[in-house]
């Protein structure tokens, strides 16, 4: 057990430092944003791209969803999707990883159906017992291998906070949008030590004859450890049929420190 377990740490730093080496924006390994068709350079590798992260910023604690596209010349075996802290330096020989979330393989046991070469993923990364508290920025890595043994590799960095946990109560993902309609939104947030602030966000996505660009932020002078902010967002009559809204949401607590970011798609 001791064995697999150096040996997939060194695949991971392995992958960290490919996607280095591919991307030239930073010398230090976290500072990443991919894209896919990061391999070893292999001709056909598979090419992965992570495509949703959320929340991001993450509260320290907090689980995070992630959503993963991959897509292969040949039959994809496997993926493994981690969540690291990462310190030292690709170019200096001192970079160190550790598991900050339990690492995810997918599929759990054996490998994808035959001629598998182009899916989305989709998993929950959960932290690690014991929690990390520490504010280092999380480095997410999707590593995907097919049957001749090629790995693609793609990385997300998130940002760890302390500030309020942010959720929306209202709308929901089913929520449905009628054009020419009213349409109430409401975040709830929390924090130990208070609350000062919560701002709404809500944007149309893509093309619109007339575009959603919605915002409103409470302030709450009092402090207080568990509160909600409503807003309400008018949608074009002329909004259209399958049209996307994004909506967030993001709290600041008493001493000034951002939360977690929620994040909701309707259409």
């Amino acid at each position: 057990m001791k064995r697999a377990h150096v040996i997939r740490c060194a695949a991971v730093i392995a992958a960290i430092a490919l996607v280095v080496a591919c991307d030239q924006r930073s010398g230090l390994a976290p500072k990443i944003r991919g894209g896919g068709g990061t391999s070893s350079g292999a001709k056909g590798a598979p090419a992965v791209s992570i495509d949703t992260v959320r929340p991001s910023p993450v509260n320290i604690g907090d689980s995070i969803f992630v959503a993963v596209h991959v897509k292969s010349d040949s039959s994809m075996t496997g993926l493994l999707i981690s969540g690291l802290t990462v310190k030292g330096s690709v170019n200096l020989g001192t970079l160190t990883t550790s598991n900050r979330y339990t690492p995810v393989n997918v599929p759990p046991n054996g490998s994808f159906r035959a001629g598998l070469k182009d899916t989305v993923i989709t998993r929950y990364l959960q932290p690690g017992v014991p929690v990390d508290t520490s504010l280092d920025s999380l480095v997410i890595i999707a590593q995907a291998t097919d049957k001749a043994g090629k790995v693609g590799a793609d990385t997300v960095v998130v940002k760890v906070v302390t500030g309020p946990k942010v959720n929306f109560i209202t709308p929901q993902p089913t929520t449905q949008v009628f054009a020419g309609g009213d349409m109430g939104i409401l975040a709830h947030a929390t924090h130990p030590d208070g609350v000062r602030s919560i701002t709404i966000d809500v944007k149309s996505q893509g093309t619109w004859p007339t575009p959603i660009n919605y915002t409103t932020t409470g302030t709450f002078s009092l402090g207080p450890k568990d509160t909600t902010l409503s807003g309400t967002v008018n949608i074009p009559l002329n909004a259209p049929v399958g049209g996307r809204i994004l909506f967030t949401a993001s709290g600041i607590d008493i001493n000034g420190k951002p939360g977690s970011v929620a994040s909701i798609s309707s259409s």
